[in-house]
């Protein structure tokens, strides 16, 4: 059976990603549409953004295939439309965050529209290749990363992401001429590896893959492979007082957006719990009349996750953007954590949980 670690292969789900989210932008350049548990360092949201947001979700020049756009001092934001980066213009040199394979060299295109400074150092967010798959155009500069990034990326030996020559554990600053960069490493979520970006000067941190700022959060929960820190990782996003966080993909986000998220994130949970409680796997065996384990077991889930996900659009269709894609996926997602991760079968509800999302 199949546990919330991982669901699909690495390429299988790079690929997947890949393919649905250029759709998406594609779709989105023309399309619009309207999208609380707060978090713990926010007041309950009064207005909500809705996507596309013209000043977090700019459109791309289509003459040129990327944006840049100063967040902070010094500090730009570099966007295709779907895939993210971000670097910082220092007196000692210029400090990348990712290299995402479709934006290829168009990154440094983008740092020559705005410095000739040479690029002395690049930070990973994580190993995945559609964040860092070029990263190779940066050669000589100095690479940091979590010392799990390391791991992986020496086990799949990819050329165009260079090892890191830096790795930490829990924390790394990073001190860039003027500059300050943080890094924090809280756990595993999206994957083993995925940090926090903090520029405590300029109050903008990235996090990728984690938050989907004003749209539905992407297939299985954004492809996590820690479901329960997929879950915390909103929380402790929500502990750095940014004005700006810079995402794995799409547009910029606000603190609101991430304490609309951390909502709909309690809403999946509620629903996956309370489809276990409702649903009991005799009940569909008797239902289908067949002893089949397999079919049966697949029936059951099929229910579990449907019931969730009734539940949670009866909320979020009108709310977020594109909730009628993904949202069944979040569910069975969130069940198979409920019951591997947190070992709720449909009894009373864990009080970690209750506490957090009552």
């Amino acid at each position: 059976m199949l546990t919330s670690r991982r669901f699909v292969p690495r390429l299988a789900m790079t690929m997947l990603l890949m393919a649905v989210l250029f759709l998406m932008t594609v779709l989105l350049t023309v399309l619009g549409s309207p999208g609380g548990i707060p978090g713990k360092a926010i007041a309950n949201v009064t207005t909500q953004r809705t996507f596309p947001d013209p000043e977090l979700d700019p459109p791309v020049p289509a003459n040129l295939g990327y944006l840049v756009k100063q967040i902070g001092d010094r500090v730009y934001w570099v966007t295709d439309g779907v895939y993210n980066a971000m670097f910082i213009v220092t007196r000692a040199g210029v400090i990348v965050v990712d290299a995402p394979a479709f934006l290829g060299d168009n990154l440094t295109k983008a740092i020559r529209d705005v410095t000739q400074k040479p690029v002395r150092w690049v930070i990973y967010s994580h190993a995945h290749s559609d964040h860092i798959g070029t990263a190779n155009q940066f050669a000589g500069a100095t690479i940091i990363a979590h010392q799990d990034t390391l791991t992986e990326l020496r086990r799949i030996n990819d050329p165009r992401r260079p090892l890191p020559t830096v790795t930490f554990d829990r924390q790394y600053t990073l001190h860039a001429g003027e500059k300050i960069v943080q890094l924090d490493y809280k756990g595993p979520n999206h994957e083993p590896g995925n940090i926090f970006i903090w520029l405590p000067q300029d109050r903008v941190l990235m996090m990728v893959d984690i938050i989907w700022a004003r749209v539905n959060i992407f297939k299985n929960l954004s492809q996590s492979v820690d479901i329960p820190g997929f879950i915390e990782a909103h929380d402790e996003i929500l502990r750095y007082p940014f004005k700006v966080l810079v995402t794995g993909h799409l547009g910029l986000a606000e603190p609101q957006d991430v304490v609309v998220q951390r909502e709909l994130v309690g809403d999946i949970i509620r629903g996956a719990a309370q489809a276990l409680q409702d649903i009991q796997v005799s009940t569909i065996a008797q239902q289908l009349g067949s002893n089949d384990p397999v079919k049966i077991t697949d029936s059951y889930f099929n229910e579990l996750s449907n019931q969730c996900a009734n539940q949670v659009l009866a909320k979020w269709s009108d709310r977020l953007y594109g909730m009628q894609y993904w949202t069944k996926d979040h569910c069975y997602t969130m069940v198979q954590s409920l019951r591997f991760d947190y070992n709720f079968f449909g009894g009373p509800i864990l009080p970690a949980i209750q506490r957090e999302y009552p």
